[in-house]
């Protein structure tokens, strides 16, 4: 059974896509595919006949959810679908869907640590990893570091109007310096 999906516009992008599937165009079985959602992909692992396993089904705003078994349909929510088909995979297509479906009713969804990413991941290489969240951290990573060191100033020179000097000079000397 072909899946039928909206066509995509050749402006339209996706991070990691390596193949866009065409209006009739069914994914092999075991791929991993994605989507395009506001603020990030969604990823599942086609399962063949038109089916795909995936985590956090979007309820109100943000996606969260069990493991779950839709139709390719209702997983692309009429956008464009594409297979990411760059990376080498650990499996055969059959163990993927395999490792797929034994986390069927899974409920342990969270967006940092076990989401959609996480889970076409495992299914694929046998390591949980989420590219987006990791993108993510690197961008905040100097952002918090700035946070922290201003909290620190701000601490310290609380402190020194109070005459508290736990701040350690070389501390002091470092902030004086940024």
């Amino acid at each position: 059974m072909k899946a039928a999906l909206m066509p995509v516009s050749p402006s339209a992008t996706v991070k990691g896509c390596d193949h866009r599937l065409g209006a009739n165009e069914e994914p092999p079985a075991g791929a991993h595919l994605i989507t395009q959602r506001i603020g990030y992909v969604h990823h599942g692992i086609y399962l063949g006949a038109g089916k795909v396993i995936h985590s956090g089904a979007v309820s109100g705003l943000l996606p969260r959810g069990p493991v779950e078994e839709v139709s390719l349909e209702v997983f692309s929510r009429g956008r464009g679908v594409c297979i990411r088909a760059g990376m080498p995979t650990r499996f055969p297509p059959d163990e993927v869907i395999g490792r797929a479906r034994s986390r069927l009713g899974e409920d342990h969804y969270h967006l940092l640590k076990n989401n959609c990413e996480h889970l076409c991941e495992w299914c694929l290489r046998g390591s949980e990893r989420s590219y987006q969240v990791e993108r993510l951290q690197n961008w905040l990573r100097p952002w918090h570091h700035f946070l922290c060191r201003l909290r620190c100033c701000l601490t310290w020179e609380r402190n020194m109007y109070k005459e508290d000097h736990s701040c350690s000079s070389a501390l002091r000397s470092a902030l004086t310096r940024v």
